[in-house]
């Protein structure tokens, strides 16, 4: 090395340094460095060759490879040299390929001569093919390696068909898999594969390629005759990898593949004692195959059957005397072999679904659970488990059945039976809560009592796992007939020395508590003092999370009791929280947090506007919180940093600004987006209470709407900005000498746009569509206090996003789709995104209704020039039906919230016909919306409706006939809308229809009590009947009003009936009796139900 060369040497050693402030220096030397002379820059990098420390020579070949390549500031060197000058450098690179010993650097140099093939084009080269012969000839292992990597880059980056070298390429690759090696090998097989990736199917040289397949599987037995078993565990590995991203590649010699790795999986090449790796990487293989060529695999059933079969054998591959703490499957220990059938077969059911593995699985089933081996039936109970999920559809129609089959268990002479009978009931309630909970709460929750009382802390914890699912979508009065029983054994294993069992225990009462509410306060006052308790004295690090799970308990079991109850505790509990934050500071486990931040939301809930007196202590910690950078590190800084951090702590994610990988840490996002969700949530409580802080809050949160770093973050910034928001609205509203509206109007302002250029920017459509409905929240919120010219700015860009939604919703629809391998993930994936962008519209089309309602001027005039063509087109059937509903919402709210008989009379004239038509559609949302338009078109339209009166009546009540068998939610929330719809047209068209004739069906069809909404909105027709004095209401000589009073009544013990109008009814009531002598009244109460004429006479 001459000195220029040493001094650059000892720049590169400057840019590997851990002095930080050394490190910035030199990289700031090397930029001004190559910005003045990039191609001196690359050759000194290149003769780094000549070092002798490896790390100089490794980041040379990596920073000259960006420099071919270019960055987002510079120019590849490709555009600023000599095309001669760079026939010289890549001459340069060849002689070193083939002089370097190091198969690392060797790889690293044909990434920069890649680099410049990927600029320039491949075109026909003597010296590049030479370079290509010459790593052949040499006969090096690592030379012909390096030579399969190089075909696969080029490949990938610069499509090498392009080029005519293809003969000679299929030439070297099917040689060098005639070697006996395992690396050779795999490097052959994924050259082979990237370079199929840019040839035809039907290119005359693509099924040569395709002959490497057979080379492979005998290169794999070779290995596994000769007990080479991690050769060919790479080389299975490496055709897992093919299949992932060409399983095309095995379609010529399909049967013969999938038939060889059958056999390995069985264990059943002749002579070869194939340990469990091999059979697992085998069976790995085969669910990888069923994944990504799923129309390949189920061409043949008896490969398929085969298959399933191999995963019942490793899920019977269970020790019957294996201790109680290995059984868990996520315990460190438990069986890999029984694991792996477990989550094959979960795999292999999410793909294919119920129809094509329950009747393999259900011939096996019934006579495993019958047999007297414990491995069988241990076999049976676990492969229900298995297939639950991914068979869900099916697996419902017969969930009954299957629960039938497996009671039975939780008495069987075998306790990990019995285990695994609580484990199977636990992951079932997982998929099928509503329908297990109803038919058998009796029978599981008698079992689980049995197994809680076993002397055996596994147990144990698995029952309480049982209970908390039990609990958390059981309805209220099923629970409440069980507590007392549960609660007797739980608040025993509190007291057990074992903590997590303890832990359980506390989740379980949780659980319990968060379902019962009022119906678990009689335990409140034990279980408040043992909880204390742990929080003041369990300080060591071991109680971590018990300490998390006693903070979650208290704030729930507090929001079971009333609040002058709780409010006595509650300095000392928010003490003790405030203590764990301040030391927190310095070593408390961020997960602790989290809970502390969910425990503080719930007891803000308890105490509504007594929480203020905390709040000054609370919010700095919040605050602080927000503020914490989450120290992302560039990936090519890590080996300079890595002695300072846990890697494990760190995420791996592509900046989006930079575009370079770097590590971010996860805790402090989750410590971050906790932070927010309080902020969201404490102003959602405390309205204007909270508005003394909203400006400040607002300062910090505004910037994180656009945090690449984690959506979650970015779904709160936004969420919180519509609560501080309508915070500050609220506050100025109540406050008649309030001056600053000029100073409010430009917070608004500011945030409207922020949050506006947010959605524009954003890529992820969840994100997207949660920004979109709180810009809709402040709207809302804001009514007309918001300046038109701010609100114009998102309503002129209201069409450029949704015809940009819809232009990704049709290239997902029309994405090209190949039946042979169909491929389930991709498939899913491609289905969730075009459900997202149909959300989407809903959520933009939701905004509507405020734009209708405060800015009708602004958004009709767009509305009628860029939209109306658009949704009056997509209203027809034969568009599909999320289509016709988005069209139907539109201009229901329209007609609705623009509140103009000019509107109602030019736009339902356009509409009507679909309308009336779809009053009677298959789908109940569609049926829905039609009923709700009626409605709405009952009240706004005035006498322009009263011709269509009768007509919308009628055929509201067809529709309520033909689908009077259907019980579905859908079903009975679209009947819920039409019957309220009835009411409307009764009420404000009555002189236009049959009143009495109509208004007698309409009583036999109350009381509501599905969807809560319309609960609301009829109850206050009903009590606006009776409040205008509507004679023809009461019926002839009050004959409706036995009718009346019960359907009151039904109405005011609603669970979710609000006070307000309970109040309202019971006034109603009482007024109505008062009109009645006590002759008429007994009379009147005699021809009604005894249970209810009762609560009538107590008013």
């Amino acid at each position: 090395m001459n000195e220029k060369q040493q001094e650059f040497e000892n720049l590169i050693l400057d840019l590997l340094s851990p002095d930080n402030k050394l490190r910035i220096k030199s990289e700031e030397n090397y930029q001004n460095f190559l910005n003045e002379s990039p191609l001196e820059c690359f050759w000194y990098l290149l003769s780094m060759f000549e070092s002798k420390n490896e790390q100089v020579i490794s980041l040379s070949l990596i920073l000259a490879r960006q420099i071919v390549g270019g960055t987002s500031v510079t120019k590849s060197i490709v555009e600023l040299i000599d095309p001669k000058e760079i026939e010289t450098i890549k001459e340069y690179l060849y002689e070193n390929v083939l002089k370097q010993e190091s198969l690392y650097f060797k790889k690293r140099i044909c990434d920069i001569i890649c680099a410049f093939y990927s600029k320039q084009g491949l075109e026909q080269s003597v010296e590049f093919l030479d370079f290509l012969k010459e790593l052949v000839l040499n006969g090096k292992e690592e030379n012909k390696m390096v030579l399969m990597y190089l075909i696969q880059q080029l490949s990938l980056k610069c499509s090498l068909s392009v080029a005519k070298y293809s003969k000679d390429i299929i030439q070297y690759i099917v040689s060098s898999l005639n070697s006996n090696s395992a690396q050779l090998g795999l490097y052959s097989l994924k050259a082979c594969a990237y370079y199929l990736l840019t040839l035809n199917e039907n290119d005359t040289l693509y099924r040569p390629l395709t002959e490497l397949i057979p080379k492979m599987l005998q290169l794999i037995v070779c290995f596994l005759e000769k007990s080479q078993f991690e050769s060919a565990h790479m080389c299975m590995r490496e055709m897992i990898d093919t299949m992932v991203f060409l399983p095309k590649f095995f379609k010529p010699h399909w049967e013969q593949t999938i038939l060889f790795f059958i056999q390995v999986a069985q264990k059943g090449i002749s002579q070869v004692q194939i340990p469990e790796e091999i059979q697992f990487i085998a069976t790995e293989f085969l669910v990888v195959a069923i994944e990504f060529a799923t129309g390949l695999m189920l061409e043949n059933e008896n490969f398929f059957i085969e298959i399933v079969k191999i995963c019942f054998d490793l899920i019977s591959q269970v020790d019957p005397n294996e201790e109680s703490e290995d059984w868990d499957d996520e315990s460190e220990t438990f069986s890999s072999i029984c694991e792996t059938g477990d989550f094959s077969l979960d795999r292999i059911s999410t793909v294919v679904g119920g129809d094509k593995i329950l009747p393999i699985c259900f011939e096996i089933i019934p006579e495993l659970l019958k047999s007297n081996r414990f491995e069988e039936r241990f076999t049976g109970l676990r492969v229900i488990s298995s297939i639950a999920e991914g068979s869900k559809e099916i697996f419902e129609n017969k969930i009954i059945d299957i629960i039938e089959m497996v009671l039975p268990f939780f008495e069987d002479s075998h306790s990990r039976l019995r285990y695994q009978c609580c484990d199977t009931i636990l992951k079932l309630l997982n998929i099928f809560p509503s329908i297990i909970q109803e038919h058998f709460h009796n029978e599981i929750i008698t079992g689980l009592k049995q197994l809680i009382q076993e002397n055996d802390i596994y147990t144990q914890i698995k029952v309480c796992e049982t209970i908390v699912i039990f609990s958390e979508d059981t309805e209220p009065e099923i629970l409440k007939q069980y507590v007392e029983e549960l609660m007797i054994n739980l608040v025993d294993l509190l007291q057990s020395d074992y903590i997590k069992l303890q832990e359980e225990a506390l989740t379980a009462i949780t659980a319990i508590a968060i379902t019962t509410k009022s119906g678990f306060q009689k335990y409140y006052s034990e279980l408040i003092v043992f909880l204390l308790k742990i929080l003041k004295f369990s300080k060591e690090s071991k109680y971590q999370l018990l300490r998390s799970k006693s903070i979650e308990c208290i704030s729930v079991i507090g929001s079971c009791v009333e609040k002058e109850i709780f409010q006595k505790d509650a300095t000392e509990i928010i003490g003790i929280l405030i203590n764990y934050l301040e030391e927190g500071k310095k070593n408390i486990d961020e997960s602790q947090k989290t809970y502390i931040y969910t425990a503080l939301f719930r007891i803000c809930e308890i105490l509504q506007d007594s929480f203020l007196m905390f709040l000054e202590d609370i919010l700095p910690f919040i605050i602080e919180s927000l503020e914490l950078d989450p120290l992302a590190i560039e990936l090519s800084n890590l080996n300079k940093e890595q002695n300072k951090i846990n890697l494990e702590e760190y995420n791996i994610i592509l900046d989006t600004n930079s575009q370079k990988k770097i590590a971010i840490k996860t805790s402090l996002l989750i410590e971050k987006a906790d932070a927010l969700a309080l902020i969201y949530q404490i102003p959602h409580i405390l309205k204007d209470k909270f508005s003394m802080y909203s400006k400040d809050c607002l300062e910090i949160v505004l910037p994180l709407l656009n945090f690449q770093h984690q959506k979650k973050i970015r779904n709160y910034s936004a969420m919180s900005c519509s609560q501080l928001i309508n915070s500050l609205l609220l506050n100025y509203k109540n406050n008649t000498e309030n001056e600053n509206e000029n100073e409010i109007r430009e917070i608004i302002h500011t945030t409207f746009k922020l949050l506006l250029e947010s959605i524009l920017k954003e890529k992820k459509i969840s994100v997207k569509i949660t920004k979109i409905q709180h810009l809709g929240q402040i709207l809302k919120y804001c009514k007309n206090f918001i300046d038109s010219n701010i609100v114009n700015i998102y309503i002129k860009e209201i069409p450029n996003l949704l015809k940009l939604s819809l232009q990704r919703k049709n290239e997902l629809e029309n994405a090209e789709k190949d039946k042979e391998t169909y491929n389930y993930e991709k498939e899913n994936k491609r289905l969730k995104a075009i459900q997202s962008e149909i959300d989407l519209n809903f959520s933009i089309i939701e905004t509507f209704k405020y734009l209708f309602q405060y800015h009708l001027n602004d958004m009709i005039v767009v509305f009628k020039k860029e939209l109306f063509d658009f949704y009056i087109e997509i209203i027809d059937e034969r568009y599909p039906v999320s289509f016709n509903e988005m069209s139907l919402c539109v201009f229901g709210d329209l007609i609705e919230f623009s509140n103009n008989i000019g509107v109602f009379q030019y736009y339902f004239e356009k509409i009507s016909h679909f309308v009336f038509k779809y009053i009677l559609h298959q789908n109940h949302s569609i049926r829905k919306i039609a009923a709700y338009i009626i409605g709405v078109c009952a009240k706004f339209g005035e006498i322009h409706f009263s011709s269509l009166a009768t007509e919308s009546l009628d055929l509201l009540i067809k529709s309520l006939k033909g689908f009077s068998d259907v019980e579905s939610d859908e079903s009975l929330s679209a009947n819920d809308t039409i019957i309220a719809s009835i009411g409307s047209i009764l009420f404000y068209q009555k002189t236009s229809v049959d009143f009495s004739y109509y208004f007698n069906i309409w009583l036999k069809l109350l009381p509501l009590s599905f969807d809560e909404l319309e609960v609301q909105h009829v109850s206050q027709l009903f009590c606006s009947f009776i409040e205008n004095e509507e004679l023809l209401f009461f019926g002839q000589n009050y004959s409706n009003l036995p009718l009346i009073l019960s359907i009151f009544i039904q109405t005011i013990q609603i669970p979710n009936c609000k006070s307000d109008l309970k109040l309202n009814i019971i006034n109603l009531m009482k007024n109505i009796k008062q009109n009645f002598s006590s002759e008429q009244l007994n009379e009147i109460l005699s021809s009604m139900p005894q249970e209810i004429a009762e609560q009538i006479i107590k008013l």
